[in-house]
């Protein structure tokens, strides 16, 4: 559909764009928990990487044991388009894992903790 730049959008095109407006809006309201318990037993950070044909990417979580709670916090995550030239999804595996080893030398704090567990390609 061609439409100039100052003319208006058709009302189908309008109405799903002020629906989408909307759940934005609302989605905005999340909040996310970021603080750490201080009294900590147990800490594993785990590294997640994964790629497909269309993308690619890695996630780092805080996994903190303490009073026989378990808690899972997000610290990091990261994703890139896969290249419009095709590659084998060995290749796109091989750079999520670059991606995912980016992301742990870029927070390398991390690693004075004892226990960490990297899964690449789940």
């Amino acid at each position: 559909m061609k439409v100039n730049w100052d003319a208006q959008l058709p009302h189908e095109i309008s109405h799903k764009w002020g629906e989408l407006k909307l759940d934005i809006a609302e989605n905005a309201l999340v909040d996310i928990d970021r603080c750490f318990p201080i009294k900590i037993i147990n800490i594993e950070i785990h590294g997640f990487s994964d790629a497909n044909n269309i993308a690619y990417g890695a996630a780092i979580h805080l996994r903190v044991i303490r009073n026989h709670v378990t808690i899972i916090r997000l610290l990091a995550a990261k994703s890139k388009l896969a290249p419009l030239k095709k590659e084998t999804t060995p290749r796109l595996e091989l750079k999520a894992a670059v991606v995912l080893v980016q992301l742990i030398q870029r927070d390398s704090y991390l690693f004075q903790y004892r226990t960490m567990v990297l899964l690449v390609g789940f």
